[in-house]
């Protein structure tokens, strides 16, 4: 009797072992399982080939106000080198100041016998003394705003003065010529200037630096590129009081 009761305990004994064995085995299993709810799986970090790249980005090196493709090409507006350019009206007189500023307009080679036309023979000399002078002298150029150039004048002088300076003659009539000037007929200031002696022409300049150098000089202007008469007035008046006594002598202009 006693040996069964220690074979019953024994058995006990075995098998709460074999039970701890097989519970320490499953709590670890159960352990691993345990996970909280809060760990997200890991995220894809490969790039979306659908997503587009922001297309505003600018290359750093293209200026960002520059369209390439709609650059304008200005072209010149000039005529072929071997285009010669038009000659004026053939308009001429018989001194050798309107032979000049007549043949002076253009160099084709018909030209200086239809401004000579039939001046005498002293008046085609005087022409030809300037013309021989000029084409010794190559000055860039002859006539240039409203006066012969220092060129002309001084390399040329006697020449000039020969053709060019009248025996008599005032500012006033160079003016007085010169306003009335044809727009058409590029000559006629350059004819206007023969018509007062050397001391009127040097006048002459002087009044004239004065009336063009007013304001309204620049825009108030006839056809033929001389200032109105409102324009020339106001300078009379305003600005060059002095010389336009010089040029208009209370004497009148004969």
């Amino acid at each position: 009797m006693k040996t069964s009761r220690w074979f019953v305990i024994l058995a006990m004994v075995v098998s709460t072992a074999v039970w701890a064995c097989s519970s320490s085995g499953d709590s670890k299993d159960v352990v691993s399982a345990d996970v909280p709810t809060d760990v997200q799986p890991p995220v894809d970090t490969v790039e979306d080939p659908g997503t587009p790249r922001d297309p505003g980005t600018l290359d750093p090196g293209m200026d960002p106000g520059t369209d390439p493709g709609t650059t304008d090409v200005v072209v010149a507006d000039t005529p072929p080198v071997d285009v010669p350019a038009g000659c004026p009206a053939v308009i001429s007189g018989p001194t050798c100041s309107a032979i000049a500023a007549c043949a002076l307009q253009c160099t084709d080679s018909g030209r200086e016998a239809a401004c000579v036309g039939t001046a005498d023979a002293a008046e085609k000399t005087k022409w030809e003394a300037l013309r021989d002078c000029l084409a010794t002298a190559a000055c860039p150029k002859v006539f240039d705003n409203e006066q012969f150039t220092d060129c002309v004048t001084t390399t040329c002088a006697d020449a000039f003065a020969g053709c060019f300076s009248a025996t008599a003659g005032k500012c006033c009539a160079i003016v007085n010529c010169r306003k009335e000037c044809d727009p058409d007929d590029p000559s006629c200031p350059m004819r206007c200037y023969g018509l007062a002696s050397k001391v009127e022409q040097a006048v002459f300049v002087t009044y004239k630096d004065c009336v063009l150098g007013t304001v309204c000089a620049s825009t108030d202007v006839r056809a033929n590129g001389w200032p109105t008469w409102t324009c020339e007035e106001y300078s009379q008046n305003h600005n060059c009081p002095i010389q336009a006594q010089n040029c208009f002598p209370t004497s009148g202009c004969n």
